[in-house]
């Protein structure tokens, strides 16, 4: 497997700010990571409860009728998954 190389300096483009801040407007930690062009910015948005849906939360949510909050929660990991694969290539050549 290749590695590949991190951006120095890593400056990160507004349109990636734009969409990341979209999808965590009220998170001062992300603000925070982009005021200092944290390269952790990308493991916030790798985390496990970030990229996935637990099997428990579709059970429970399904058993309860709540489709539209399934479907929402879908949606928002669809999303940042989406942020995560921009953030690879923000942050490496």
């Amino acid at each position: 497997m290749k590695h590949r190389k991190a951006r120095q300096p890593l400056i990160y483009s507004e349109e990636f700010k734009a969409a990341v801040l979209a999808a965590f407007p009220f998170s001062k930690r992300i603000r925070w990571m982009f005021e200092e062009n944290s390269f952790s910015l990308g493991y916030s948005l790798s985390e496990g409860g970030v990229t996935s849906v637990s099997p428990a939360l579709v059970v429970s949510l399904l058993e309860t009728g709540q489709h539209e909050e399934l479907l929402k929660v879908a949606r928002d990991t669809v999303e940042k998954k989406r942020l995560y694969e921009m953030w690879k290539n923000e942050a490496y050549i």
